[in-house]
């Protein structure tokens, strides 16, 4: 008798190691979300109140990316965009955001901020996540109208540490 409930208590005992190994291997992949998660609300709030916009332009649409290019490699890319539209001719458009970059602790030192104008040209690289964005971008507007530009103002920062966030792995 005595046998049986020293048994069934280290059977018990087992099952809790198990569940708390679990418990600490799971946190370990999801405890990093929130994390990264902080860290691209911030690259977002850099793009729509640190950067200075021309008076003259309209926001459309905001993107985030956050997870890996793709390379085999276990790291983060954080991505944040903002299509706008304007009047502005584009040598003038392009010299307003000229040598332009935002400082954000943590973040790669002074991070540049990346236009790039629609048109039937516009492309990036196939690692960068605003390649996708531009594409789907340019299948939904009418880009007929010669008046009006079509720009896309993007922060990009590759190969931070993924800490365990599932996103970040291939």
């Amino acid at each position: 008798m005595m046998s049986t409930s020293v048994f069934k208590k280290v059977i018990v005992e087992i099952l809790c190691a198990i569940l708390l190994l679990i418990t600490i291997i799971l946190s370990l992949f999801y405890g990093a979300v929130p994390m990264h998660n902080l860290s691209l609300w911030r690259m977002q709030h850099a793009l729509t109140s640190s950067i200075p916009h021309p008076s003259e332009t309209v926001s459309i649409e905001q993107r985030l990316f956050i997870g890996t290019r793709y390379i085999n490699e276990s790291e983060c890319t954080y991505s944040v965009g903002e299509f706008r539209s304007t009047s502005l001719p584009r040598e003038v458009l392009l010299e307003k955001y000229k040598n332009l970059s935002v400082d954000l602790f943590g973040f790669a030192y002074n991070m540049s901020v990346h236009v790039i104008v629609m048109d039937n040209d516009a492309s990036l690289p196939l690692d960068e996540p605003a390649d996708e964005w531009l594409h789907d971008f340019l299948s939904r507007i009418d880009s007929s109208s010669s008046d009006i530009t079509y720009y896309l103002v993007y922060l990009y920062e590759k190969g931070r540490s993924s800490l365990g966030d599932y996103r970040c792995y291939e």
